[in-house]
């Protein structure tokens, strides 16, 4: 909340979880439709390939590149796609925050 007592969404920090359109007057909030949704379209793990993978939906993000966190099926510790494993796969919202910043 900001000082003037108005609530602010950061596009980042969403998880598309719907709460905050509960609260906020009528046409208040819009989806954007550049921004991927959070395990839907654009996530990659929307895809069968990820499949049992958890994510930290940006309220864990890797202090090297700012990717969201992600857990592995078996795994007991979150791990960064890019700089733990080595892979190009990445967030579209933490990618898209990055081009933005």
């Amino acid at each position: 909340m900001t000082e003037a007592g108005v609530y602010e969404v950061v596009s980042l920090n969403c998880n598309d979880c719907g709460k905050c359109a509960v609260v906020c007057p009528p046409h208040a909030l819009a989806p954007d439709p550049e921004w991927a949704m959070c395990w839907a379209r654009g996530c990659p793990l929307s895809s069968s390939r990820y499949e049992g993978w958890g994510c930290a939906e940006g309220r864990r993000r890797c202090t090297e590149c700012g990717n969201s966190m992600w857990k592995e099926p078996d795994g007991d510790g979150w791990v960064c796609t890019r700089c733990d494993r080595g892979s190009n796969v990445m967030c579209p919202k933490a990618r898209k925050a990055a081009k933005l910043t």
